[in-house]
């Protein structure tokens, strides 16, 4: 009975320190893009944000808005094909990624 409760704890322990970890990670990827100011320079959060929902595709399955995130932001033809070239992000571009990215979430 012992060993069944010992498994049980680990298990919870193991799931929410691994909760807390891509909490705190996504955290990092959001607070590197609202401090990036030169639109040119917004390649790097963005491919960062991408790798992260590569390796965390159930993030996109839980949540609508990092579904939306990752649609809108992540997945646009231009983007992928010119990065962040100069023109490319209006101001209300700049202002819809940053609400965007606002509502991103990991659990």
């Amino acid at each position: 009975m012992l060993g069944i409760v010992e498994k049980i704890v680990t298990w919870l322990y193991e799931y929410f320190q691994k909760r807390r970890s891509l909490e705190t990670e996504l955290e990092g990827l959001k607070a590197g893009l609202m401090m990036t100011m030169i639109s040119n320079h917004l390649d790097a959060p963005l491919h960062a944000l991408r790798d992260f929902f590569i390796r965390n595709p159930r993030l996109l399955e839980k949540n609508v808005e990092n579904r939306l995130f990752v649609n809108r932001w992540l997945m646009d033809p231009h983007w992928q094909a010119f990065g962040s070239v100069s023109g490319m992000w209006t101001k209300e571009h700049w202002d819809q990624l940053r609400l965007d990215a606002n509502s991103l979430r990991a659990a």
